[in-house]
């Protein structure tokens, strides 16, 4: 067995076309580390070894430290969401490649819980999420949206919320590609 990481969390793996295992994981409030707060990848490649940790993102800042809530790979490209700032981005590089610096492309403000999916026949992707659209007296609604790439995820459209339940809490979208059909499926 290897130790991949110690005193981590929110862990997640995903498996790419040729066969490596991506593994992201938040590492949070370590004094010995700099920064403090990140989430960290590690990459097995398949017969290989596994690579170093690499920082994907990180902060120093204790009440606002950085969340990944989607892992998804594309070919051999990793795609994470961050989450942090009161915001949500989207961040993506190929196995091997170093990550780009920052925390990635803005996304949606006061977004959470994004879920991507890429179509096994073109160049579309869908990026799902939940987000805080005020609310009734009684606290918070959200709504479940999504955001289209027909390009790789060069460029985006516009958020389209899916859910449009009034007086409702819709959280956590799933999504998945139907290949036969060619469409994205999430919350019906």
């Amino acid at each position: 067995p290897v130790l991949l990481t110690q005193g981590s969390f929110i862990c997640n793996a995903v498996v790419d076309s040729a066969g490596g295992i991506h593994f992201v994981y938040g590492h949070l409030f370590d004094v010995a580390t700099n920064p403090r707060n990140g989430i960290w990848t590690r990459y097995l490649p398949s017969g290989g070894s596994w690579g170093a940790a690499e920082l994907a993102y990180g902060n120093t800042d204790d009440g606002n430290w950085p969340r990944c809530s989607a892992v998804a790979v594309h070919g051999t490209t990793l795609w994470i969401s961050i989450e942090t700032n009161s915001n949500q981005y989207i961040k993506k590089r190929p196995a091997g490649g170093p990550w780009p610096a920052g925390t990635g492309t803005l996304f949606s403000p006061d977004g959470a819980a994004m879920r991507i999916a890429f179509s096994p026949t073109t160049s579309e992707v869908v990026a799902m999420y939940h987000q805080d659209v005020g609310g009734a007296e009684d606290g918070p609604w959200y709504e479940i949206y999504a955001r289209y790439s027909y390009d790789d995820g060069v460029s985006w459209s516009a958020a389209q919320n899916i859910s449009a339940m009034t007086n409702d809490i819709d959280r956590n979208p799933e999504i998945v590609y139907v290949a036969a059909l060619g469409h994205a499926y999430g919350p019906q």
